[in-house]
């Protein structure tokens, strides 16, 4: 009983594979396969909110500000977003759609702000790219308990429509990617992520 430690190192130091160059090989080709798994593992695009401006390009036909009753409206707004791929191969983004909640509304459970179905576009490899995507804010007075969320963003607004120096306010940004990874199409992303958000400049 006491021979067989003694007698297994000793096959082991005398097998072929893990003797002289062919140690080296083994390890060689490990290492390799360990950095190409780390090399091609997909990670997630990473992206930040630039800006927020009222939609001005088709005033003829749609008014940023739209109010359907006494207690809806509708801001039809521009996000300037950028996005940037952290992967060392190129990604197409096939659509992406976000939404945005803040707690003071509905207490979270409904979105003040979405956009859905952008069109596709691809991110260079550990490249970045700047996106203006439109979208609306629709604000329902039901929703908002004491008009606690429309003080908020009101006071926010007044300061920065003006001078640009408004502090914003948070959101709660939920962001769903559909990306074509290596040939590999509808792998979906979805992240979530706090922003401060200025309200837009005039």
């Amino acid at each position: 009983m006491t021979t067989q430690p003694t007698t297994f190192k000793s096959r082991v130091r005398n097998h072929g594979c893990l003797r002289g160059p062919r140690l080296y090989i083994w390890i060689t080709l490990l290492t390799a396969l360990v950095l190409t798994v780390a090399f091609l593992a997909p990670r997630k695009p990473g992206f930040d909110v630039v800006a927020v401006n009222l939609n001005t390009q088709n005033l003829a036909d749609l008014f940023p500000l739209q109010i359907s009753s006494a207690t809806t409206a509708s801001v039809f707004l521009i996000l300037t977003l950028n996005v940037h791929n952290t992967n060392f191969y190129s990604i197409t983004v096939e659509n992406m759609s976000f939404k945005a909640t803040n707690a003071m509304y509905d207490q979270g459970n409904s979105a003040f702000a979405s956009a859905s179905n952008t069109p596709t576009f691809t991110l260079p490899m550990r490249g970045s790219t700047t996106l203006a995507i439109p979208f609306a804010i629709q604000y329902n007075a039901s929703k908002d308990a004491g008009f606690k969320f429309a003080r908020m963003a009101t006071s926010s607004c007044a300061i920065n429509a003006f001078s640009g120096s408004g502090d914003g306010f948070p959101a709660d940004i939920d962001l769903n990617m559909s990306v074509n990874v290596l040939g590999i199409r509808g792998i979906w992303i979805q992240y979530f992520q706090q922003q401060v958000v200025k309200c837009p400049l005039i």
